[in-house]
């Protein structure tokens, strides 16, 4: 609860392209969150699976300079979180 009430601030300053996609992030890191906390090592299944979560994000985005930005915003949330674990991501960079 804690961490959703700190992405509280973020979200009043997030641009509008992201606004209308903000579902789809906003479940899948539920998705992650749960995931967490059920005892699932997400630092080695989000790493193998990566490009899921790509498929998964890319669906409704046009241009592609959407998902980007979105994957770069959702990398952060990830990394601080210590969710996601370390390797490398074409989108999220190092994790």
């Amino acid at each position: 609860m804690l961490v959703l009430v700190s992405l509280f601030p973020l979200l009043l300053y997030l641009p509008q392209f992201l606004l209308e996609h903000l579902q789809v992030a906003f479940l899948l890191f539920l998705a992650l969150l749960l995931a967490e906390t059920t005892g699932c090592i997400l630092a080695t299944v989000a790493g193998q699976h990566l490009d899921v979560i790509d498929r998964f994000l890319m669906v409704g985005f046009e241009p592609r300079v959407r998902f980007v930005q979105l994957a770069t915003i959702f990398r952060v949330f990830l990394a601080r979180s210590g969710i996601v674990g370390s390797g490398f991501h074409p989108y999220f960079g190092y994790l």
